[in-house]
């Protein structure tokens, strides 16, 4: 139970899962985390990192942004 100043814990999200939500390969994620276009990883524990749900749902929001609309 939280109280009411608390917020609510973000979601994390694992390699495989966040893979699937963006449809990025791995190599074009840690490019895009290191030239500063992807969200950072949160490392979890010695050998799993994660991703905040909330920073990948921006990320994808940002990116329909710029799509060009097919013509009517």
């Amino acid at each position: 139970m939280r109280n009411q100043k608390s917020q609510p814990l973000d979601r994390m999200v694992g390699t495989k899962e966040m893979l699937l939500i963006t449809g990025l390969p791995l190599s074009s994620v840690y490019d895009g985390m290191h030239a500063g276009w992807f969200p950072k990883n949160v490392k979890i524990s010695p050998k799993r990192v994660a991703w905040k749900e909330s920073e990948l749902r921006h990320y994808i929001e940002s990116r329909q942004a710029f799509q060009p609309r097919a013509p009517a």
